[in-house]
């Protein structure tokens, strides 16, 4: 039986803001003396640890918060990660029983928190979360480079016959309607450059789209690939492996951290960015906003703050987590022209 508890607001939290061009209706959460796990895509739910526990409360307002796993559970140890589903409407947590060396993920769904579906059944090993866009699967990748589907309707699971990279971000991006997943292709046993290939996951035939790759992100449209790497430029190729549709010049300055986040504006236009400058503190960091037709990055410096968490519903306001005990800030519409309004 689950749970509940009221949620103590206290100064010594990490912090939740809004950084856009509106006056939103909520601009700070602070949780107590708890770890921020997760947020929703619509932004109406947070999961956090809280007495190695883990608890789903509702956005904004925090009046009840449910408690999702229990510390004293002795037949498991459960992991306070949580991933969301793209639509919102549930997230996954994984469980362990070490004396069988067995990971188990569930799927959670917010409609009914009482039932949880177990979805698939693994070695205990580190893996990295990939949800498709389209809600019906998952993949994930573990230390091997070995990548699993998952099905989220519990019919099972598959290992797929690609590999997988292990970094701090996965290395395999879906594309827009979930048929076909883009990866890296590392050379074997000698020096070269990885190529960026596809899977199809209807015939499981591959092909590749792109030589001298780095991880891919693919656009909205389903047109375009961006290779995220590390340089001054961003490659920006078509996903039917016809070539280079241009590059992405990262602001002078900064470098792109693609392990605070990245995230697409609902309408597929623009893409938040994570950016830290290239000095040795690395301070401040930024938001870049991505056109998606220009292709040019727009800066806004933002003090403290460590992710990018999502957009809010209507485009307007990005929204990240803040870093220590700062108070929550807002950026305001004249910080941004001429940028305001969105497109």
């Amino acid at each position: 039986m689950k749970t509940t508890q009221a949620v103590r607001i206290t100064p010594l939290a990490l912090v939740l803001l809004l950084v856009g061009c509106i006056s939103p209706s909520w601009n700070g959460v602070v949780l107590p003396e708890s770890n921020v796990r997760s947020v929703s895509p619509h932004l109406n739910w947070v999961t956090y640890d809280y007495n190695d526990e883990l608890w789903l409360a509702s956005l904004p307002d925090l009046e009840r918060a449910v408690r999702i796993t229990e510390a004293n559970d002795t037949s498991l140890s459960w992991s306070m990660h949580t991933w969301w589903m793209p639509d919102g409407t549930g997230f996954l947590i994984r469980s362990r029983n070490r004396a069988e060396c067995t990971e188990t993920w569930w799927l959670v769904k917010t409609d009914d928190l009482e039932a949880r579906s177990s979805l698939c059944t693994l070695p205990i090993r580190e893996r990295l979360v990939n949800w498709s866009p389209t809600n019906n699967a998952f993949v994930t990748i573990d230390r091997g480079g070995t990548v699993t589907l998952v099905h989220a309707d519990g019919s099972g699971c598959e290992e797929l016959p690609i590999p997988g990279l292990i970094m701090l971000t996965p290395t395999i991006s879906w594309s827009p309607d979930g048929q076909k997943i883009a990866y890296l292709d590392m050379p074997r046993g000698e020096l070269g450059a990885a190529e960026l290939r596809y899977i199809d996951l209807n015939t499981y035939q591959t092909a590749t789209i792109y030589a001298d790759a780095s991880p891919p992100e693919w656009f909205p449209d389903g047109e375009a690939i961006a290779l995220m790497g590390w340089g001054e430029v961003i490659p920006v190729v078509r996903a039917d492996g016809s070539g280079m549709i241009g590059e992405i010049e990262v602001p002078e300055g900064y470098e792109i951290d693609d392990s605070r986040g990245y995230e697409w504006l609902p309408d597929g236009s623009r893409l938040a960015l994570y950016l830290e400058n290239e000095g040795p503190d690395y301070e401040p960091v930024a938001i870049g906003i991505l056109d998606r037709d220009t292709l040019d990055i727009s800066v806004f410096e933002v003090p403290h703050f460590s992710r990018i968490l999502g957009w809010t519903p209507d485009g307007s306001a990005v929204v990240v987590l803040a870093s220590g005990d700062d108070e929550s800030w807002v950026l305001r519409e004249e910080d941004v022209s001429p940028w305001w309004p969105p497109r």
